[in-house]
């Protein structure tokens, strides 16, 4: 299958990757990046330009081993669609916007270019280009679309509904190597948790 010397590196050449192809297929986009939340400061709030297609990582779960040095994961990725409030028919507009990047992540150009000429392509092969080094195809049966609301500072109790955006999620299998061989380098840095009365992660601020 995969050799250790030649595997997915970490999530970072992944994310690199998602973004080129959604960029490359989808030009009318003015925006694909990282989805960071850690980018807000509390009560303050940035501006993105629209259309925007943000990526998240939700979660790896363990994945199907193969051995052989690498780490398998199923993960779980959701891309947040987003629109100006401005745009004629919102909630439709978002919707389709939200297709057509769903048709990216389930489709690559060739297979979605079949499935609208001649023959329909029940199986995608949407591995982003790196199927070489670890990276699986997505699952179709794993893409779901639902309504978002992309309003920085909510969470926790206090929900935030709207259809300013749409949530496109999926799952996709991969199998980490290099990272294990060549350890990433982080810049040293210090945080600061303040405890409080309170008990668990609540008590964090």
């Amino acid at each position: 299958m995969w050799s250790i010397m030649n595997a997915l590196k970490d999530f970072t050449e992944l994310h690199d990757a998602i973004e080129a192809e959604l960029k490359k297929r989808l030009p009318l986009l003015d925006t694909v990046a990282l989805y960071d939340p850690t980018d807000i400061a509390p009560g303050e709030s940035f501006k993105i330009d629209t259309p925007a297609v943000l990526i998240e990582m939700v979660e790896a779960k363990p994945g199907r081993a193969v051995t052989g040095g690498r780490i398998p994961f199923n993960c779980e990725f959701a891309l947040h669609c987003i629109l100006s409030s401005k745009t004629p028919d919102l909630p439709l507009a978002v919707r389709n916007l939200a297709a057509m990047v769903a048709l990216v992540v389930g489709y690559t150009e060739e297979d979605a270019e079949k499935n609208q000429i001649t023959d329909f392509v029940v199986s995608g092969r949407q591995n982003w280009g790196l199927g070489d080094i670890g990276v699986e195809s997505v699952p179709i049966d794993s893409i779901n679309l639902y309504p978002g609301s992309f309003k920085p500072g909510k969470g926790g109790k206090e929900k935030a509904f709207g259809f300013d955006s749409m949530i496109v999620t999926f799952e996709q299998q991969i199998h980490l190597g290099n990272l294990l061989i060549n350890p990433p380098t982080f810049l040293p840095g210090q945080v600061e948790i303040e405890g409080s009365d309170s008990v668990g992660v609540d008590g964090w601020t």
